[in-house]
């Protein structure tokens, strides 16, 4: 059984910001590049382990012209808003 979903990241080599504690452990699924992949998608991916990852330049290559079908967020809003409050600069970005 495939799994449709796609968790859509920024390249951590452009993320101005990633929560507290994050470290390059995850890659776009198309381009091979380090994501920042937040608590709640790795909560996400730990549910839905076949969800594709993909970065948002290969996200507009693979779909140019997307529409907002089936949009859903990786977790409660509560602890999203919780991860973006606590947002610390990208040192992992300077150094590569």
């Amino acid at each position: 059984m495939t799994d449709d979903r796609i968790l859509v990241c920024m390249l951590a080599k452009q993320a101005l910001f990633v929560t507290a504690g994050w470290k390059p452990e995850h890659k776009c699924g198309d381009c091979g590049e380090y994501v920042v992949v937040a608590p709640s998608g790795v909560a996400m991916l730990k549910q839905y382990p076949t969800t594709r990852i993909l970065c948002l330049a290969c996200l507009h290559m693979e779909y140019p012209t997307i529409e907002p079908v089936g949009v859903e967020l990786a977790g409660p809003v509560e602890q999203i808003v919780e991860e973006v409050r606590t947002a610390v600069p990208n040192t992992w970005r300077e150094r590569n």
